[in-house]
C-alpha cells in the first residue's frame, strides 16, 4: 500500500507547513503521478506542482485549505485523564488480538486469509477506507472517512479479505450502523481524526470462519520505537493515475517502524499533534500506506496480541524517502472509546 495525504484518493490534505516559506493553501487538489497538485475552486485543471514557486505566484485569488468538501473550525488538541475502565460489551467475544497463520500496501505483501481477523472494508463511493473490529458492535476508523458522506453510509464488509470474491462463511455486508466522529475533529488539519461505528446488531463471531476483535490499548500506552504492521486495500504504486488507481483486491500488509515524533514535526510542523498522533514509516522509502488505506489499523504486537496502536490518517506523498506518515494515536482516545461504548448499553 502506498499512502498520500489523507489516504483517500480524491481528497488529499496539503499541509501548509511542509514546504519552505509562506505558501498560500488551496481549496482542492488532485494527485497525479505521485504529486499533489492544487487547482482553483470550480476548476478541473491542476495549476502545477505545489512545490513550484513560479506556480505559487499564479494561484487562485480566493485560497483555502486543500481538503474535503466541508470546512470546519479549528480544534485544539484534547487530552484525557487516565482510566483503568476496560472496554466492555454484553455479547460474548473471542479473545482479542489473536493473529492467524501468515506466509501491496506499497512495498508490502499479500496477507494470508484469516491472518488479520478484525479487518473491515469501508466502500466509500469516491475512495475506499478501512476499519477495525474492537468488539461485537463497534469498529474504529478515521473521521475523515465519514466527514463528507452526505448521509449516504458506505457499505461495510466485515471480515473482508478478497474484495473480488464474497464468501458468506467468512464475511458479511451491512449499512445498518451509526457513525460517530470525535466531537472536535478538524477537517482542515485532521486533528482528532478518529471515528467509531456502532452496529445495530452484534457480530456473531462463532458464525464465521475467522472473525475476532483486535485489542485496544490502555490510555497512554505507547508503542514507540518498535516495528508495526499496516494493512489495507489501498493504492500499490506511489505514481498512480487518479482516474485508474491500482487498488489491491486482496488485503495487503507491510511492516513499518514507529519513529520519533521529531521526524514528523520536522516534516509537518504544527500539522503534527504530538499528544494525539503517531509518526510511522520507513525513512528509506518504498514501504507505506497510501490512498485507500485511510481508517485502517497500525497494528503493534505486545505479549503475543495485536493492538490497534494507530489509525491511518494523513501524510505527504507515498513511500517517499525521509517521509513518515501520520497515524491517529488510539491510546489518546481510549476513554472516549470506552464512554461511547458504555453509552450504547
Amino acid at each position: 500500500m502506498a499512502k498520500c495525504s489523507t489516504r483517500s484518493l480524491l481528497s488529499f490534505l496539503i499541509w501548509i507547513n511542509t514546504i519552505q516559506g509562506a505558501v498560500p493553501p488551496f481549496n482542492w487538489c488532485y494527485f497525479f503521478h505521485g504529486d499533489c497538485l492544487p487547482r482553483c475552486t470550480g476548476s478541473t485543471q491542476p495549476l502545477g506542482s505545489y512545490g513550484n514557486r513560479a506556480i505559487q505566484t499564479l494561484l487562485c485569488r480566493e485560497s483555502g485549505w486543500c481538503c474535503p468538501k466541508s470546512f470546519g473550525s479549528v480544534a485544539t488538541t484534547t487530552t484525557e485523564a487516565p482510566t483503568t475502565t476496560p472496554i466492555i460489551t454484553k455479547t460474548f467475544m473471542p479473545e482479542c488480538g489473536v493473529r492467524g497463520p501468515s506466509r501491496k500496501i506499497i512495498g508490502g505483501t499479500e496477507a494470508d486469509n484469516c491472518e488479520f481477523q478484525y479487518m473491515v472494508h469501508v466502500a466509500r463511493a469516491d475512495s475506499p477506507c478501512g476499519g477495525t473490529i474492537i468488539d461485537s458492535r463497534h469498529i474504529l476508523t478515521a473521521a475523515h472517512c465519514f466527514w463528507d458522506i452526505n448521509g449516504i453510509k458506505p457499505v461495510l464488509t466485515i471480515g473482508e479479505y478478497n474484495r473480488s470474491r464474497f464468501d458468506p462463511l467468512y464475511e458479511f455486508k451491512t449499512t445498518d450502523y451509526e457513525y460517530h466522529l470525535y466531537e472536535t475533529y478538524n477537517d482542515r488539519t485532521y486533528e482528532n481524526d478518529i471515528a467509531i461505528l456502532r452496529l445495530k446488531d452484534p457480530i456473531l463471531f462463532s458464525k464465521y470462519g475467522c472473525m475476532r476483535p483486535i485489542c485496544v490499548p490502555k490510555y497512554g500506552e505507547t508503542f514507540r520505537n518498535v516495528d508495526c504492521t499496516v494493512t489495507g486495500w489501498g493504492v500499490t504504486d506511489p505514481y498512480f493515475d487518479i482516474f485508474n488507481p491500482p487498488l489491491s483486491e486482496v488485503l495487503l500488509k507491510v511492516q513499518i517502524p514507529i519513529v520519533d515524533d521529531s521526524i514528523c514535526i520536522g516534516i509537518y510542523n504544527q500539522a503534527y499533534y504530538r499528544n494525539t498522533n503517531i509518526c510511522a514509516g520507513d525513512l528509506r522509502g518504498g514501504k507505506d500506506s497510501c490512498g485507500g488505506d485511510s481508517g485502517g489499523p497500525l497494528i503493534c504486537r505486545r505479549n503475543g496480541r495485536d493492538y490497534v496502536a494507530g489509525i491511518v490518517s494523513a501524510g505527504s506523498g507515498c513511500a517517499q524517502i525521509n517521509k513518515s506518515a501520520i497515524y491517529t494515536d488510539v491510546s489518546a482516545y481510549t476513554n472516549w472509546i470506552n464512554n461511547y461504548i458504555s453509552s450504547g448499553k
